[in-house]
């Protein structure tokens, strides 16, 4: 590290306080030493200042005396005052320097102690999100410590782009106070590029001293190996859950006897073959240890079965036997080992080949005929006559060895003899025919292509009825490839020699008691040199607790009992350490005496990783019977499927709302039962988006119950990922909202009405207002203007108040004109869309002094009335809005048609609509006002939809409605 973490000393008023090893001071004892030398000095000061003043004033009464004195008083003071506080500082400086002795020999430790257990630590301050490591840290990343920097975004960078989120999260809540630890899981990018799993612990140390965080201490562990076993075992779970499931039928119907029994021997399950082949009842069967039945002794089903629970590998066996039944079977088995619940257990799988065996035993002997023999020799057969021409046998394999097909060798004389062997076989000829038969005799011949083979050669001589020999029948070997594999043997054996003397597995061989060979690896192994176990016996490397065991198997073995033995013992190292160690020995000879040789291996390394992994399997079950609890018991329907939709999982909840049972609907696709047939196309490409992975999606859509009523659901789909990604499933989340939905469509229906009814009513007014209030007044302002013209020589307070109140009837008429116009434009109906958008932009324009730019189809042509009404309604409502609340000093307005729609488009360059604002109007909440959500409703009943986009550059509201040409009027 750049400095040590343990040099540093807390600071500010809440300090953590370290353990009975003390990496802090406890700020409590700095306080009192520092209240004492203040109090002393103090005390000392004030009793020499009244001291000192009294005894200047009794000695002296002249000012420059007086003077003087005061002088020396003070340097006297000083003096006095220094040597003391030297006094004092120095025993603390004594106390501090035992202290940072302490400090540093803990630290020392520290460091060692981290080193040794590969865990990176780190000091972290908070404000500055600079952080202090020790070497440790940097290379578990993979990045050399003397260059190596730390900071919080250097660590954010390189946390991995799934984890930033919580690990973010976690630290913020840690540091403000949220979570009472900080333990967190997470990847970090390597500097190779690659990802490693890292634990991190850390707790605040330092605070300031208005209470914020100021310091905080931690280390990372590197968990890779961990999370490897947990994916191994993930998957290892899958695969065991996937083969119980399709096997289980399969095992009930085979006419293949299945037993499953414990390590200790007790049955755990059988079939009904399996009790039909044995003789016997299923409960008899089960009833039964394997390890107590005499037949498994008799015929080596039980060496089998322990062998394959200790090797962890499947054994076979076929043999004939008696059942404890009493029935005479022929049986071919396996022993399958398998772990289960934590346990080791054994599967055993027996066929009955009685049947088989018999067949093959009949057709043998039916076959076992002299040219069956020759045909399947692998010793050249033939004979010869006096004449030395071969007469009626030439095997295959004399072919094979000489080179001669049958019909070329047959009567003739054949030049398989080298010329100085004629001699030798004249002889033996001789001998044949007198009567006697040799063997064992190894000769040379040669071949057709004239190469050279040896052979090892038999001869008996062939008699006719009258005991005269009429020829000589020879059995020749080939032992060329025997010489060749002799000589090879040779060299194959200084090979092994070598191999085994380099073998880091130990190889051992044992007699009276004591190693009389121990190779390099065993030497290693136990820490001994290869001398030094010679001088010692086997139970010397064993601990106490396991002699026993081990004397007994090495009796066992040289008594002949079990000639092959494999399990494990504790060992002890030479510096004292314990080992696990596993054996594998067997009974042989040795110098013409009993003894056993084995191989040993250090397995204490892969024991601890079984422990992890037996460990993990454990917390693993409890988190699934955790997880199943909470999935019973959510009160919304929870369905989780495979990637085809076929369901796995259904929770009561899910029964409530559709009727059907778990037991009913696991195995079934949701298409056959809860699907209505004219939702499946949706539901389809609903599901397809969540196979290639989207995130949680959601559908309204119609189903069905168990009794065929029709309800409609609200779901939410959710892909479930693997590591890598691919989607193993779908948990799908429903509600049932039939009730919500008809409570919607009764108010959509109303909102219509509303609508409906607010438009006849602002028809009529605007009638009213044209027909009899705006005549009346324009009727006034006629009788104005005759009273003014009668009123010539009036005087001139009555000319102004009469030219004042034609002022007010002209602007009351232009308002109610006005009124009446925004109510209900007669141009809509008469100019059509077109028409009357241009005239109301260009009046507002006037009125409000807003800029309003048009961009309007001028063959537009006419649209349904309510068509119209509710777009003109939107240029209203929209130029509204911006020229109260946008800011802008311009509008455009865009108006098109294309052949199915009508689109129109609002926009301004103002500040934009405030984010929260805006989220309420895309949500459709109506916390915001009602004309937003008129416009919205109107669009809805014409099957339109309004988008509404705004940002700093300013806002786009776009309406866009289906309207076909058929549906257009013309006006």
């Amino acid at each position: 590290m750049k400095r040590s973490i343990s040099s540093t000393r807390p600071r500010g008023r809440e300090v953590a306080q370290a353990d009975a090893g003390g990496f802090f001071t406890r700020p409590s004892r700095r306080t009192i030493a520092v209240a004492r030398l203040v109090a002393l000095y103090l005390l000392i000061s004030g009793a020499w200042i009244l001291l000192s003043d009294l005894a200047v004033a009794a000695l002296a009464d002249d000012p420059r005396m007086i003077h003087q004195m005061q002088t020396y008083k003070g340097w006297f003071f000083v003096a006095v005052t220094g040597g003391l506080l030297g006094w004092l500082v120095r025993g603390d400086l004594k106390r501090i320097e035992e202290a940072g002795v302490v400090v540093r020999d803990s630290e020392e430790r520290l460091r060692l102690a981290l080193k040794a257990a590969n865990q990176g630590m780190y000091d972290l301050d908070i404000p500055s999100g600079t952080a202090q490591v020790n070497p440790e840290y940097a290379r578990m990343l993979g990045y050399e410590p003397a260059g190596f920097v730390e900071t919080s975004s250097g660590w954010l960078a390189r946390l991995h782009p799934e984890d930033r989120p919580q690990a973010e999260a976690a630290f913020r809540e840690y540091v403000a106070g949220k979570l009472p630890e900080y333990r967190l899981e997470f990847r970090l990018r390597t500097s190779a590029g690659g990802w490693k799993w890292i634990l991190s612990v850390g707790q605040i140390v330092e605070r300031e001293a208005d209470g914020r965080p100021r310091r905080m201490l931690g280390t990372h562990t590197d968990i890779d190996p961990l999370k490897k076993l947990e994916r191994d075992l993930r998957e290892a779970n899958r695969k065991l859950t996937e083969a119980l499931h399709y096997n289980q039928t399969i095992l009930d119907a085979s006419p293949v006897g299945v037993i499953t029994y414990q390590a200790s021997g007790e049955v755990v399950s059988a079939n009904e073959a399996a009790a039909r082949l044995s003789g016997g009842t299923l409960e008899q069967i089960k009833a039964q240890n394997f390890r107590e039945l005499e037949s498994w002794r008799r015929y080596g089903l039980l060496t089998a079965a322990e062998t394959a629970l200790a090797t962890r590998q499947e054994q076979k066996l076929e043999t004939q036997l008696t059942s404890t039944f009493g029935k005479r079977l022929w049986l071919n088995m396996r022993f399958v080992p398998f772990d289960h619940a934590g346990r080791p257990h054994l599967l055993l799988v027996v066929m009955d080949v009685m049947a088989q065996r018999d067949a093959e035993e009949a057709q043998r002997r039916a076959n076992e005929t002299l040219l069956a023999i020759m045909n399947s020799s692998p010793a050249a057969i033939f004979d010869i006559g006096p004449d030395g021409r071969v007469q009626s046998w030439w095997n295959p394999a004399a072919e094979r060895m000489f080179g001669w097909k049958r019909e070329e060798a047959m009567g003739r004389i054949l030049p398989i003899l080298p010329d100085h062997t004629l001699a030798e076989f004249a002889s033996l000829r001789q001998r044949t025919a007198a009567g006697a038969s040799l063997s064992g005799i190894e000769v040379r011949r040669w071949r057709r292509d004239a190469s050279p083979v040896d052979i090892s050669l038999a001869t008996a001589p062939l008699t006719d009825l009258t005991g005269r020999v009429t020829g000589v029948v020879a059995v020749a070997i080939d032992i060329t490839e025997h010489k060749r594999v002799e000589a090879a043997l040779r060299e194959s054996e200084a090979k092994f020699r070598a191999l085994v003397e380099q073998s880091l597995t130990g190889v051992y061989v044992i007699q009276d008691n004591r190693f009389v060979y121990a190779n390099p690896g065993l030497a290693c192994i136990f820490g001994y040199s290869e001398s030094e176990l010679m001088n010692l016996g086997p139970l010397d490397l064993v601990q106490e607790a396991d002699r026993e065991l081990v004397a007994e198997n090495l009796r066992r073995r040289f008594a002949g009992e079990n000639r092959s033995l494999h399990y494990h013992f504790r060992a002890r190292h030479k510096d004292g350490r314990s080992l696990e160690v596993e054996v594998l020995g067997s009974r042989t000879e040795f110098n013409g005496r009993p003894a056993v040789m084995g191989t040993a291996l250090d397995v204490t390394a892969r024991q601890e990783a079984e422990e992890q992994q037996r460990r993990l399997t454990a917390e693993k079950d409890q988190l699934i019977q955790r997880l199943q609890l909470h999935f019973d018991a959510m009160p919304i329907g929870c369905i989780v499927t495979t990637p085809d939709l076929t369901i796995l999982d259904w929770n009561p909840a899910a029964e409530r709302i559709f009727g059907f049972t778990r037991e009913a609907m696991v195995g079934q696709k949701p298409f056959d039962r809860i699907i209505a047939e004219s939702e499946r196309e949706v539901v389809e490409t609903f599901i397809a988006g969540l196979r290639q992975g989207h995130q949680t999606r959601s559908l309204i859509n119609r189903n069905l119950t168990s009794q065929g009523r029709s309800i409609v659901c609200e779901w939410h789909d959710t892909p479930l990922l693997d590591e890598s990604g691919e989607v193993v499933g779908i948990l799908a989340m429903v509600q049932d909202v039939t009730e919500r939905t008809q409570a919607e469509a009764a108010l959509r229906e109303l909102s219509a009405r509303l609508l409906t009814a607010q438009d006849e009513e602002r028809r009529r007014i605007a009638r009213e207002l044209h027909d009899t209030t705006a005549q009346q007044l324009a009727a006034l302002a006629l009788n104005l203007a005759v009273i003014s013209r009668l009123f010539v020589n009036a005087p001139p307070k009555a000319g102004q108040i009469l030219a004042d109140c034609r002022d007010l009837v002209e602007k009351a008429a232009l308002e109610v004109r006005t009124t009446s116009y925004l109510l209900h434009p007669p141009l809509l109906e008469a100019a059509g869309l077109v028409g009357a958008v241009r005239d109301y932009a260009s009046g507002f324009a006037r009125r409000s002094g807003l800029q309003v730019s048009l961009d309007l189809q001028e063959d537009l042509g006419r649209l349904p009335a309510d068509a119209e009404l509710a777009l003109f309604r939107m240029v209203q409502e929209g130029l509204g809005n911006i020229h109260r609340h946008s800011g802008s000093s311009t509008a455009t307005i865009r108006l098109a048609r294309e052949p199915d729609r009508v689109s129109l488009v609002i926009e301004d360059t103002g500040h934009g609509i405030p984010v929260e604002v805006l989220s309420a109007l895309q949500s459709q909440t109506g916390a915001v006002g009602v004309g937003i959500a008129g416009m919205r409703e109107r669009l809805h009943q014409l099957k339109g939809r309004l988008e509404i986009d705004s940002g700093t550059g300013g806002t786009t509201v776009r309406a866009i409605l289906n309207v076909k040409k058929t549906e257009a009027t013309s006006q």
